[in-house]
């Protein structure tokens, strides 16, 4: 029966701790490696980085509370130094997540396209939709049309898009969650 239970151990050790290289196959071999194990720990440091010079940046993001529910979408355009030089807000009803971020970034390019802003880096915190802008990942058939439309003005306004990390699109983030009181 001991041995039973060192073998089942041992096997959660292995699927549970599945980076663990050489598990020890003994009992108090185990107990002694996992008191003194000390997982690596990997940290990156994620910030809103500013375009290159004489260039702006256009971060977007869509919020929602529930998953439909009600939501928002936020863009805000910064220079090269960080000065925010427009920011706009929107509720746009009960939506899916994906939904609003898609809404995101083709209300932050129609805006653009109409202040004649071209060249400029779009970012967003949602990869299935950059992924999708980019033709890496297939486009879900119901946002097939509003995809296309931010392709189109991505070529007419020579824009870059971008995903970046939540924590370095916190404006956009503030700026959609406060339309919908989410703040």
């Amino acid at each position: 029966m001991k041995e039973q239970i060192r073998v089942q151990i041992h096997l959660f050790i292995k699927l549970k701790y599945h980076w663990i290289q050489k598990i020890p196959t003994e009992w108090q071999d185990i107990v002694k490696y996992l008191s003194e194990y000390k997982p690596k720990l990997h940290a990156m440091s994620v910030r809103w980085v500013p375009p290159p010079r004489n260039k702006i940046k256009v971060n977007t993001d869509g919020a929602c509370k529930g998953n439909p529910g009600q939501s928002a979408y936020g863009f805000c355009i910064r220079d090269e130094f960080g000065n925010l030089l427009y920011a706009q807000g929107e509720d746009i009803g009960f939506r899916t997540n994906t939904e609003a971020e898609i809404i995101a970034i083709l209300e932050a390019l129609r805006y653009c396209k109409r202040a004649g802003l071209e060249g400029f880096w779009l970012e967003s915190d949602s990869l299935s939709i950059v992924n999708c802008l980019r033709n890496s990942w297939k486009v879900p058939w119901e946002r097939v049309e509003q995809v296309e439309e931010c392709r189109v003005l991505l070529e007419i306004t020579k824009a870059k898009i971008q995903h970046t990390l939540r924590e370095g699109n916190n404006l956009a983030d503030f700026i959609a969650n406060a339309v919908i009181g989410a703040v």
